[in-house]
């Protein structure tokens, strides 16, 4: 079975982005949203995966990272995807 994700909703506007859409499985979401985290350099990324009666849905929410005081950019772990159901 091919992976598959289709979006439903995408915007971009100064430096946040937000991101819903159907994917063929909870693994398929959760993989797309983590390629999306680790492409977006410099945005915060955060999303979660839903399963309601074998649809499977996420949602993706993200803004440009804060600077600190002395120019670097702040660095924190990597977002994790929320649990499904």
């Amino acid at each position: 079975m091919a992976e598959h994700i289709s979006l439903q909703h995408l915007s971009v506007k100064e430096g946040r982005i937000s991101m819903d859409g159907i994917g063929m499985s909870d693994e398929v979401c959760r993989k797309f949203i983590a390629i999306l985290q680790q492409k977006l350099l410099g945005i915060e990324c955060h999303g979660t995966v839903k399963a309601d009666k074998g649809v499977y849905t996420f949602h993706m929410d993200g803004s440009k990272r804060e600077h600190n005081v002395s120019g670097q950019e702040n660095i924190s772990e990597p977002s994790v995807v929320g649990d499904a159901h």
